[in-house]
């Protein structure tokens, strides 16, 4: 029993200590896990502002914001327009948008229709001068009562002004005689649809012509009596082309293939009109979108839809049934930024074509039809 009781003691202290030890080595196993845990937290914390450090990536660049109200489309159109390198002036005055404009040959008088029902005539007192004439805004003014014009030109001499009214349709003569106004119109209307060109400052005639299905061409004398008429049959007119400097030739560019070409046979010595003829053809491969005939009547240069120029020489004896000739064809491809010419004039020597295309003018060279030069509008 002495035995017992002395191992007893012994052996409860080596299992105290043993417990002991258990314990410490545990604890210290708990402080360094909880350290590690601690620790891989804190780098998770820290990530971010490593992230930061780093060097940041190009962001992609913001679209431009689409223009949507009509008055901020205004303002940029605006700055666009005057900051042109031919930018001269704006004509102001008009409460609505501007329908038509006409300048004479002079260069003197530039005649401004608005749907607004007025018209303004601002006079260009120095042509090689223009910037201080239009500056001063000098103008005579007149009124249409609840219509408005939608093609306008002067007479040969600038006395009178002609032009076709929106809701009426009809053919319009405006002047003075003798401190007085003049104002006269044609009894009916003139087309079934409003009317889109007319000319009235080549020769002492007035030819005109509408849109879409309406594809009569007319022409009246300056005292508004018809002349003549003729009627393309060609679904839908797109332009009306005429010769710049007598309006000898005219010729309308239509949806449907070729241009009839048609001639007004004047007095040789009094130049009034004596009858209209058919002088020509002018075959395409498909629709046209606009023609031009050059200054000595020698000339016609088509814009087919799908890119193609067609240069005509139409100085034939057509009497005797003398066909036209083909003289040149360029065709240049159809991309987003080039859809077709939808303007042609040649220029006073015949030696430049002018183009609009878009909203890019072109010179092109007559002789091969290669371009010249370009600007934006």
């Amino acid at each position: 029993m002495e035995v017992l009781k002395e191992e007893l003691p012994q052996t409860l202290w080596s299992w105290v200590a043993s417990l002991i030890f258990a314990s410490v080595v545990t604890g210290i196993g708990f402080f360094w896990i909880h350290r590690w845990h601690g620790s891989k937290k804190g780098r998770k914390r820290e990530k971010p502002d490593e992230v930061e450090e780093m060097p940041s990536k190009k962001q992609p660049k913001k679209k431009p914001r689409k223009i949507q109200n009509p008055k901020e489309k205004m303002i940029v159109a605006k700055e666009k327009a005057t900051q042109h390198p031919l930018y001269i002036t704006t004509l102001k005055g008009f409460t609505h948008g501007v329908t038509c404009v006409s300048i004479n040959r002079s260069g003197t008088m530039i005649v401004v229709s608005s749907s607004d029902s007025t018209l303004r005539v601002f006079i260009v007192s120095d042509p090689e001068n223009p910037v201080e004439s239009l500056q001063k805004q000098t103008y005579i003014r007149g009124s249409i009562s609840g219509d408005y014009f939608t093609a306008v030109d002067l007479s040969v001499d600038d006395s009178y002004i002609f032009g076709a009214t929106e809701l009426s349709c009809k053919l319009i003569k405006l002047g003075r005689k003798d401190d007085r106004s003049e104002f006269e119109q044609s009894a009916t209307a003139i087309h079934k649809n409003s009317v889109r060109w007319l000319t009235a400052s080549r020769g002492r005639w007035i030819v005109t012509a509408s849109l879409e299905t309406d594809t009569e061409i007319k022409v009246f004398d300056y005292s508004l009596n018809l002349l003549a008429s003729v009627d393309t049959k060609q679904l839908k007119n797109v332009h009306l082309g005429a010769s710049p400097s007598d309006a000898r030739f005219f010729g309308a560019a239509a949806w449907s293939p070729g241009v009839k070409v048609m001639e007004i046979a004047s007095n040789s010595q009094s130049h009034e009109f004596k009858k209209l003829v058919k002088a020509m053809d002018l075959a395409t491969p498909c629709g046209v979108n606009a023609i031009a005939f050059s200054c000595d009547n020698k000339k016609a240069l088509l814009a087919c839809k799908e890119g193609t120029l067609i240069l005509w020489n139409i100085d034939v004896r057509y009497e005797v049934n003398e066909d036209p000739k083909q003289l040149l064809t360029v065709k240049e491809e159809l991309t987003p930024d080039f859809k077709g010419y939808s303007q042609l004039n040649f220029s006073a020597d015949d030696s430049i074509v002018i183009g609009i295309a878009n909203r890019t003018i072109r010179l092109l060279k007559t002789e091969d039809l290669s371009v010249g030069s370009s600007a934006p509008l």
